[in-house]
């Protein structure tokens, strides 16, 4: 009864939609923070609105995990665990449950940005192993990876979620 409660507080369609758009602003400005980091432009305004914008990432990524969680509302815990942590599942789970109704090209942009944000956290580690310290540019430049990664996958499970009819049971994957 209680878990019933909490599934019909989460928030619209509307909503939904809504956030979705903020995050792909947040994401296309956590990109903008980057690509100045990757061009080598470095000032302390640009730090602090990266940082701004790596805060901004939780909330919008809570709504979104309240809409995962809508997603997979007919899923029980057990069922949860045996499907998205067994190989033969997992890409079902994520791409047909989460990520399904979003937009194609909001789901290629997520992969390329989370493709983007490991090679950055590479480098990062590269950096740190070869001198001791990343150097800030180097700091800016993997804050603002995540954030865009965060931001995109935030935008992409609400866009989902935005345009699925109902949650699908476990029999229909």
């Amino acid at each position: 009864m209680r878990a019933d409660l909490f599934m019909n507080t989460l928030p619209g369609k509307s909503v939904a939609r809504g956030v979705s758009t903020i995050a792909i602003a947040g994401c296309a400005l956590s990109l903008s923070v980057h690509v100045l980091a990757l061009i080598g432009v470095y000032s302390k305004s640009i730090v602090n609105f990266g940082r701004g914008l790596f805060i901004g990432v939780f909330p919008v990524f809570f709504l979104a995990v309240l809409a995962q969680e809508r997603l997979l509302s007919k899923f029980t815990f057990r069922d949860r665990m045996f499907r998205m942590f067994n190989p033969k599942f997992a890409h079902k789970v994520t791409w047909k449950l989460l990520l399904g109704q979003a937009p194609k090209w909001l789901r290629a942009v997520l992969m390329a940005l989370f493709v983007n944000a490991l090679a950055q956290f590479a480098l990062f580690a590269y950096q740190i192993i070869r001198s001791g310290s990343p150097s800030q540019s180097a700091q800016l430049r993997i804050d603002s990876a995540y954030a865009a990664v965060f931001y995109a996958a935030a935008a992409t499970i609400l866009a989902s979620y935005a345009r699925t009819e109902s949650a699908l049971d476990p029999d229909e994957l």
